[in-house]
């Protein structure tokens, strides 16, 4: 008995049907800038809003200059996949308005791992202030 070739999915047939061609590890939106996550290998907690706040939270102390509001979102994917978004509004910058952090985990031995993370400006000047973009502000 001759055995055929399983069928390939086109990328119209993987887009069509919702499937990622995309490695999780690489699962950060075009429109986010890749942030090098190699810093945080090790870090790892049982709560990934904790793990967020900790590697990527306002780190110049507990009243910046300028810093208005943190916000912090977990969207819980599947019971071992989060995203959670980090935003910071209110920079004492004159180019960059907020930013905001896409943070990609994966639960590990009962703990949540940065396996990806992305980064965006909100700036305060240029052809579209106020968008989010993974550009550079001008």
């Amino acid at each position: 008995m001759k055995r055929r070739p399983l069928p390939t999915l086109s990328l119209i047939g993987c887009l069509w049907l919702g499937l990622s061609l995309m490695p999780t590890a690489q699962a950060i939106p075009r429109t986010y800038a890749p942030v090098d996550i190699t810093p945080f290998r090790n870090e790892s907690d049982p709560n990934p809003l904790l793990l967020a706040i900790r590697t990527f939270g306002q780190r110049e102390g507990a009243f910046p200059e300028g810093l208005r509001s943190e916000s912090v979102t977990v969207n819980y994917i599947t019971p071992g996949r989060a995203v959670v978004e980090l935003t910071v509004n209110g920079l004492a910058d004159d180019s960059v308005a907020a930013r905001r952090f896409r943070l990609e985990m994966r639960l590990r031995q009962d703990r949540w791992v940065l396996v990806a993370a992305g980064r965006q400006h909100q700036c305060r000047r240029g052809t579209h202030p106020r968008l989010w973009t993974g550009q550079v502000c001008p």
